[in-house]
Parts: structure tokens; sequence; C-alpha cells
């Protein structure tokens, strides 16, 4: 990258995201003082793991350090902020400048943010963000209720489903929605109760035994659902049912 890099002296503006490969806040000073010195606005997203040796506070320290400086934080006014899964004893962290510029992002509970941005507000605005895939276990609390996600379209959701989630503030942005339900009664309630909802994917577990009642649920979807609704099977995913809000 570095080769490539050198040969754009006039770059102004600079987006990356690089999947299992980290470069260093000393690093990127250097190729950007010797090869973009008329760098105007610089976004990234890397990642780096973290074995389960490592503290890993240590390590997010050390990481962040590379990126507190003068040239960071003065001059440019490029902040970092870090991103990690606490319970893991081997995970990644996500290395990403702020505000975050990317429209998809994974977020798994009991994570950890840490960041070189003095403005708390900034730390959490993630504006950019389209497509949330969302992990929630039975043993963590569904609270993203201090992160910023003004702008959803898609929803890729792992929890254990309630009616609260559809009141949330996640729910009441999204317009995309791939979920697992239980029972019947809570594709009703994510309809109604899901103001934005334009598309709805719904895989079902064994407690709505798909391959053979499919015909029946699908009736009884049409009987329950108003009649601008349209209802299918998904011919992609075998027992998912696919639903159009209009």
């Amino acid at each position: 990258m570095k080769n490539l890099l050198q040969t754009m002296s006039n770059l102004e503006k600079l987006k990356i995201e690089m999947e299992s490969t980290y470069i260093d806040g000393y690093q990127w000073k250097t190729i950007i003082e010797n090869y973009l010195l008329n760098l105007i606005i610089f976004q990234f997203k890397m990642s780096t793991p973290l074995s389960n040796q490592d503290n890993k506070e240590d390590k997010i320290d050390e990481i962040l350090n590379s990126f507190y400086s003068q040239f960071w934080i003065e001059k440019h006014q490029w902040f970092i902020q870090c991103y990690w899964i606490t319970a893991d004893t081997s995970s990644i962290v996500y290395v990403y400048t702020l505000p975050y510029a990317f429209q998809d992002f994974f977020y798994i509970g009991n994570v950890r943010l840490k960041s070189t941005c003095p403005n708390n507000n900034q730390c959490w605005s993630f504006d950019s963000i389209h497509n949330l895939y969302y992990g929630h276990f039975l043993s963590q609390n569904l609270s993203l209720s201090h992160i910023h996600l003004d702008n959803i379209h898609y929803l890729d959701l792992t929890i254990p489903f309630d009616e609260s989630f559809c009141h949330s503030l996640i729910g009441q942005q999204c317009k995309v929605l791939f979920i697992t339900v239980k029972q019947r009664t809570d594709i009703i309630d994510l309809i109604n109760n899901m103001k934005n909802l334009h598309a709805l994917i719904v895989q079902c577990n064994k407690t709505i035994p798909m391959q053979k009642e499919n015909e029946n649920l699908l009736d009884w979807l049409q009987q329950h659902l108003p009649i601008t609704c349209l209802i299918s099977n998904s011919i992609e995913i075998s027992n998912n049912i696919c639903l159009w809000i209009r």
C-alpha cells in the first residue's frame, strides 16, 4: 500500500478499510508526512488480534498512544477509537477514525470503547452506519442508548425477542430487519410496533415447523396482517418468510 500512496502526492481525502491489517499511528504519520502532504480528510478502519496472553488494556493503550501526538490531536484533529469484546479470551480489536465513517458495524454485547477524542458526543456518534449487525445473549443487557444510530436502514439481530425491542430507539429506526422468532405472534408485534419497517425477513425456529405447515402459517399471517403487507416464502433460504410492508 505504501507504494501506491507514494504516487498520490495531491491526494486530499483518503478513506480506507483494511481487514486483518493494522498500521499504527507512528507508521501512518511517516507515510502522510512523506507522501501525502495535501491530505485533509483521513478516515480508516483497521483490525488487529488480541491474544489471550495479552493484557488487553495495556495493548489498547499501546495502540492509542501511537495516535496521541501533536500531529494527530492538534495539527489534524484526527481522533481514533478502539473497539473490542471484553468477554473473549482471544479477540480482535478494531481501530477506526472518529466520527465513524463506514456503513457496516458489528456490535456484540459486552464491548469496550476507548478513544483519543476529548468530545464524548463524537465518540458515540455513528451516523454513517446503515447496516447494523447486533449480537446479544441472555446474560447481557440490550443497551445501545449511549450510541447515536440515526441512519440505520438494515438491522441483523441475534437476540431473545421481547416487546421492549420494538419500542427501542433501534427498533423505531429500523427499515429492514432479519430476525429469528419463537412464535408467530412475534411477527405481528414487530410489524405493528416498528413504524419505519419496510421489509421483514423472519427465520422461524422449531416451535414453528415451517416445512410442513408453511402454507398454514402464510394463510394465518394474511388473515392477521393488513392487506398492504406482501408475504412470501424466501427463495434463497428455506424456513424463512419475507414480508414487505407498504
